[in-house]
C-alpha cells in the first residue's frame, strides 16, 4: 500500500521534471518481456549498445549542422532530444537470444547526440513493432516490405556515384558517430536534400519570403505525408504517416541530375553555378562549414522546382516498395510553400 501511495505521489513530479525517467527501462523491455510496444527510455550510454542502425549512411554535413545548432551545451541537447517525442524503433531478433532495437528514423539526430558526448541524457524509444521471434531473414524481409530500413549506399569512396542496393546484413552493427569512429558512410546528397528544406535565399527569380510566409517558403519541396491532398495550402496536419526515405529519394534525384543528366535543370548556367559550389565543399567532418553547404543547397531550388523535374521517376530497383515513383512533395515554379505538415506515426503492417 505504501509503495502504491509513493507511486501516486511520485508520478506527476516525475513527468514534471524528467518524463524520460518515468518510462520503463528499455533494457528491461528487451530482457524481461516476451512482447512490447510503446515507450521506453534509458540514458544514451546505456541505450547505445542496445540499438542498431536501419540505414548505412547519414549526411555528415547535416549531422554537423545539428551538432552546431542543437548540441552546444547539455541543456540544449536535453531540450532538443526531449522535443523528438521518442525515436521510432522495432525490436529485432538480437544476438544469442538477446533482442535488440533497430532504429527506423532520426539517425542524424542520434548521430549528433553521440558526437556531442552528452551520453548521460535520457533518450526515449517508441517501439512500434516487436519482431524478436522472427528469424533474421524474416525480420529483414518484413522491414524491407514495410520500408523501415534503407538499404542503398554509394560505392565506397565514390559519393557522387548513384547509391546501389546492399544486403540488409551489410547495415552497421553498432550505432556510433564519434570523432575517430563513425559506423556510417557519408552521403553528401542526403545532406543536401535536408539543407534544401532550409533555404531562406533562393536565387532569382524566386521571390523573398515575407513575414507572413513560412520562413523557408521557397525551399526545394514540401514534406507531405502519405496520401495527402494535392492542395498543399490545406496540409497542416495528417494522421497519415510520413513517406519513407523522403530525403533519400530527393537526394538520389539531386545526385542523378548533377552528375548523370543535367537536362532537368532550367539552364546550363543553373547547373554550372551549383556544380562550382558543390565541388568546392569540404567533406571532412571536422572541417565542414555548414554555411557553405547551405549556400550550395540554395542553388538547388531552380532544379527542384523546374518543369522537367516533374517528369522524373525514381527507379523501381532503388525503391522497390514505394507506392509511387514520383518525387514526393514536388512543386513546380516559384509558388510559396506553407510549413511542412505534421505526419502521423507508421504502424506495423
Amino acid at each position: 500500500m505504501l509503495a502504491f501511495k509513493l507511486a501516486i505521489f511520485y508520478w506527476p513530479f516525475c513527468f514534471l521534471f524528467d518524463h524520460g525517467s518515468c518510462l520503463i527501462d528499455c533494457d528491461n523491455v528487451l530482457r524481461n518481456t516476451d512482447y512490447f510496444t510503446g515507450l521506453c527510455s534509458n540514458k544514451w550510454k546505456n541505450l547505445q549498445p542496445l540499438v542498431r542502425p536501419g540505414q548505412p549512411s547519414v549526411g555528415y554535413a547535416w549531422v554537423k549542422r545539428k551538432v552546431e545548432e542543437h548540441f552546444k551545451s547539455k541543456d540544449d541537447a536535453e531540450k532538443y532530444i526531449d522535443e523528438q517525442n521518442g525515436f521510432l524503433g522495432v525490436i529485432n531478433p538480437g544476438v544469442g537470444g538477446n533482442p535488440l532495437i533497430t532504429i527506423v528514423d532520426k539517425h542524424h539526430t542520434l548521430s549528433a547526440l553521440d558526437y556531442s558526448g552528452y551520453d548521460d541524457i535520457s533518450v526515449s524509444m517508441n517501439i512500434i513493432c516487436d519482431y524478436r521471434n522472427l528469424t533474421w531473414d524474416d525480420f529483414y524481409q518484413t522491414l524491407e516490405s514495410q520500408s523501415f530500413i534503407y538499404i542503398l549506399d554509394h560505392p565506397k569512396g565514390l559519393p557522387n556515384h548513384l547509391p546501389q542496393p546492399i544486403s540488409p546484413s551489410d547495415l552497421p552493427i553498432v550505432f556510433e558517430f564519434r570523432k575517430n569512429s563513425k559506423a556510417f558512410s557519408n552521403d553528401p546528397w542526403r545532406a543536401l536534400s535536408s539543407f534544401s528544406r532550409k533555404v531562406e535565399k533562393a536565387p532569382d527569380p524566386f521571390p523573398k519570403c515575407k513575414s507572413n510566409d513560412d520562413k523557408y517558403c521557397e525551399r526545394c519541396y514540401i514534406r507531405v505525408c502519405q496520401d495527402n491532398s494535392t492542395e498543399i495550402s490545406k496540409q497542416s496536419k495528417s494522421v497519415n504517416p510520413s513517406i519513407p526515405f523522403f530525403e533519400f529519394k530527393w537526394g538520389y534525384f539531386l545526385n542523378y541530375a548533377a552528375f548523370y543528366d543535367n537536362t532537368y535543370w532550367p539552364s546550363f548556367k543553373d547547373w554550372q553555378n551549383f556544380m562550382e559550389k558543390y565541388l568546392d565543399l569540404e567533406t571532412d567532418f571536422e572541417s565542414m562549414n555548414v554555411d557553405s553547404w547551405q549556400d550550395a543547397a540554395d542553388l538547388l531550388v531552380p532544379l527542384c522546382r523546374s518543369e522537367q523535374t516533374g517528369s522524373y521517376r525514381l527507379p523501381n530497383n532503388a525503391f522497390p516498395n514505394s507506392k509511387s515513383e514520383e518525387l514526393p512533395g514536388y512543386v513546380q515554379g516559384t509558388e510559396k510553400l506553407p510549413e511542412d505538415p505534421t505526419c502521423g506515426q507508421p504502424t506495423c503492417g
